[in-house]
């Protein structure tokens, strides 16, 4: 229960979702912004998957999100967001064996998930940087702590270890959009979700910050 409602979480589609969801899909976006209404169909294709979660109670008959994912249904683990939010190939739910990744691209709140933005540097060469950048995020995501001296500072590190994910790779130039290099030079994180070992990576990171790496 979530108080005085409950909790609903469900797929939203393009065929059968209300408009005022398909725009609040937009509205709220925060990490890939939805560029027009090719792009929202793009991402609500065969291949693609947008969640919501809903509170449901008498005065909100769950027309609110409380949070939006999205989710790639892909062949190959991807290196660039960009093959993920530009792709024109799609896939078709009857060649759902080539299906071997579910990445996750976008998780957004109301109020989005917060980060931190690094300071804006006038660089002409980011290939100088990439080795010190790299070194520097690796030991950021895995050894600054919050002040509990437990768990990762990062916010958006935080939500997927906490839910038992594990560090797997992180992707120079990933995220080659405006926005991305000025936060942090397009360097991203793939998290992976191992079914099997999800409680006990949980378990490990929330009581002693144990994070795991696949």
């Amino acid at each position: 229960m979530y108080g005085d409602g409950s909790l609903k979480f469900k797929q939203i589609t393009w065929q059968n979702s209300s408009n005022e969801v398909l725009e609040k899909i937009c509205t709220y976006e925060a990490v890939h912004a939805v560029k027009d209404k090719s792009d929202l169909k793009r991402r609500l294709g065969p291949d693609r998957r947008v969640y919501a979660l809903f509170v449901e109670n008498e005065v909100n008959q769950s027309n609110e999100p409380l949070v939006f994912i999205h989710v790639a249904l892909v062949p190959e683990l991807s290196n660039s967001i960009q093959n993920i939010l530009n792709a024109d190939e799609v896939l078709v739910p009857e060649e759902k064996e080539l299906f071997k990744y579910a990445i996750c691209y976008s998780i957004t709140t109301q109020k989005g998930l917060g980060g931190i933005d690094l300071e804006r540097f006038n660089i002409l060469d980011q290939k100088e940087l990439k080795a010190p950048l790299m070194r520097l995020c690796t030991r950021y995501i895995l050894d600054e702590k919050r002040s509990n001296r437990k768990h990762a500072l990062d916010p958006v590190a935080n939500f997927h270890l906490k839910n038992g994910a594990c560090v797997h790779r992180i992707q120079w130039q990933a995220d080659t959009s405006n926005k991305s290099r000025q936060q942090s030079f397009g360097i991203m994180i793939n998290y992976n979700y191992v079914l099997h070992s999800l409680e006990l990576h949980q378990c490990s990171y929330k009581e002693s910050g144990k994070i795991c790496i696949t």
